[in-house]
């Protein structure tokens, strides 16, 4: 794979892509962004990213770029990258502005495209701990993939230093809300279920996907629940997990869900 980036509509080279200094994306995050994963040159599911961001947009009250310039520049970073599987990054920022946190009354978006080399999307087994950070639920900003990540970053880092793969996040409810980077599905009483947006976690592609199937209902999960869980699987957009642990506690494995979640979801891996 090459190595380019499209950055308001223009291609150049890794060391050659730059922002202003003054990047509100930069400074503040002010920003949000899609992932994608790209199979086959194409970009599976892009209405669903595309229909997020733009509901992202409207709540960051960004104006949407023209869906046309959006997929002719995918089109085109994946052209020159010359990349058939792996994985895309459409990042909005409101751009550049004055120091301060009102932004100028002129918005001019920084719209970036990144590509990455191919991604596994079976993952190994994984071990969660329970983070101290949270998720509000109540919050507008918990429906949006804001470039502000610190307390999913944070979770991450203090669940390395436990020796732990990935961490899990509670919401304002007290119950469990979602991974660092991705949405939790569990077993329980023999269906699989997700947490709802009100316990905090982000609404996530494949977990739609697997709502509007009808193979996974929105029910709540607390902690002390975890004992009589029958299964757990991390999800997101470019992967799934199978969870072993959850802090010190062992989650019983059900192989045989998590192929009709990894058939349905990744239907093109055989």
């Amino acid at each position: 794979m090459k190595n380019f980036t499209w950055i308001n509509g223009e291609i150049l080279s890794y060391l050659d892509a730059k922002i202003n200094v003054n990047d509100r994306g930069f400074l503040l995050g002010d920003g949000l962004f899609e992932t994608m994963r790209v199979v086959n040159k194409k970009i599976p599911h892009l209405r669903l990213h595309l229909s997020r961001l733009e509901k992202g947009c409207s709540t960051l009250f960004f104006p949407f770029p023209e869906k046309i310039l959006l997929k002719k520049g995918i089109e085109e970073i994946l052209k020159i990258n010359v990349i058939n599987n792996g994985s895309l990054r459409l990042t909005i920022t409101r751009g550049d502005g004055p120091r301060g946190i009102i932004p100028s009354g002129d918005t001019n978006l920084t719209i970036i495209l990144q590509v990455f080399d191919e991604t596994k999307t079976i993952l190994s087994p994984i071990k969660l701990v329970i983070s101290r950070y949270f998720r509000d639920g109540r919050s507008p900003l918990s429906v949006v993939k804001t470039t502000n990540y610190l307390p999913s970053i944070l979770s991450r880092i203090e669940a390395k230093n436990k020796n732990y793969d990935d961490a899990l996040l509670l919401g304002h409810t007290g119950s469990i809300a979602e991974a660092t980077a991705a949405n939790i599905v569990f077993l329980k009483n023999n269906i699989l279920v997700t947490p709802p947006l009100l316990d905090g976690p982000l609404p996530g592609t494949s977990r739609g996907r697997l709502l509007k199937a009808g193979l996974c209902k929105e029910i709540s999960v607390k902690p002390e629940e975890l004992p009589s869980i029958q299964g757990a699987w991390l999800i997101n957009a470019l992967s799934i997990a199978p969870v072993t642990a959850i802090n010190n506690l062992s989650i019983r494995q059900s192989p045989h869900k998590g192929e009709i979640i990894k058939d349905y979801l990744f239907s093109d891996i055989k």
